[in-house]
């Protein structure tokens, strides 16, 4: 089943995930973008996912990941977002 994962190496730290979808994301303290919560944010994380500018957001198969990625605890992909 499907999670948000972040590429943490292809993130730049920009905020536009921030900026469009503060309540799922925030920035850590390396300034890099981590998934904080789906809950009831679906259009907004798949809006955030989409202004990423190093497309470094995306939903992913458990089996995709790697050291690089980080993956949220959620594990399916909402309704009509694929």
């Amino acid at each position: 089943m499907p999670r948000i994962v972040i590429d943490a190496a292809e993130c730049i730290g920009c905020e536009s995930c921030v900026e469009v979808c503060p309540e799922a994301f925030r920035l850590n303290e390396d300034a890099i973008s981590e998934f904080i919560s789906r809950d009831g944010f679906e259009q907004c994380i798949q809006a955030a996912i989409e202004t990423c500018p190093t497309e470094c957001i995306q939903w992913a198969a458990i089996g995709d990941l790697d050291e690089s990625t980080q993956a949220s605890g959620e594990e399916d992909e909402p309704d009509g977002l694929a």
